[in-house]
């Protein structure tokens, strides 16, 4: 049996992201929101090059 999700997730979910960025503001970052990445050169999983093209 395959189940497959009709709802995106929220990473994917252009109008839920439109919501966030529309609310952004100068003092967003990083009291309220905080967009850093980390790759694997620290302790993250992505390659710098994947994280710039993804």
């Amino acid at each position: 049996m395959v189940v497959s999700a009709t709802i995106p997730p929220l990473a994917q979910d252009t109008l839920a992201l439109k919501a966030v960025w529309a609310n952004i503001g100068y003092d967003s970052c990083p009291h309220h929101d905080n967009f850093h990445l980390h790759t694997h050169c620290s302790d993250g999983q992505m390659s710098p090059q994947d994280l710039l093209t993804s």
